[in-house]
């Protein structure tokens, strides 16, 4: 049996997308794999592609077609120097999911580490001009 788990954050943002995404790539969540796993402008938010660009200017771009379309955009990040990760969905109204998707922190064989997750995520949306954290919450099913 799985484990479904995940962290939804209410944010109120400057510049919508652009504010959240560049909190998140300022933070000590990395791409891998040369680029960043994205959902790309105008497609279905399970086609996962991988998105190549010097300088992040295709990823940039993508974040700019998705805000001008008022889409969700999706990016595949991992905590710094760990194989741990999963996907951020970034919707229009600036609310932010986390699904936990990659080698996934636990307690036990069917808990997840909750304060692992939260003490790498809140920090990313806390003391920023562009970027304000109104609420979050955690939600599990086993």
């Amino acid at each position: 049996m799985s484990v479904d788990a995940g962290l939804t954050l209410n944010l109120v943002s400057q510049k919508g997308l652009r504010s959240i995404v560049d909190a998140l790539l300022a933070s000590k969540w990395r791409a891998r794999d040369h680029g960043w796993w994205c959902v790309p402008a105008g497609e279905d938010a399970s086609e996962w592609r991988l998105v190549q660009g010097a300088e992040r200017t295709e990823l940039d771009a993508l974040v700019q077609a998705k805000m001008r379309a008022g889409e969700v955009f999706g990016i595949r990040l991992f905590w710094e120097g760990d194989e741990v990760g999963g996907e951020f969905l970034v919707f229009p109204s600036c609310e932010v999911v986390f699904s936990p998707t990659m080698d996934r922190v636990k307690l036990g064989p069917r808990t997840t580490d909750v304060s692992w997750y939260i003490s790498r995520i809140l920090p990313v949306f806390t003391g920023r001009d562009d970027v304000d954290l109104e609420s979050w919450i955690w939600r599990e099913t086993a």
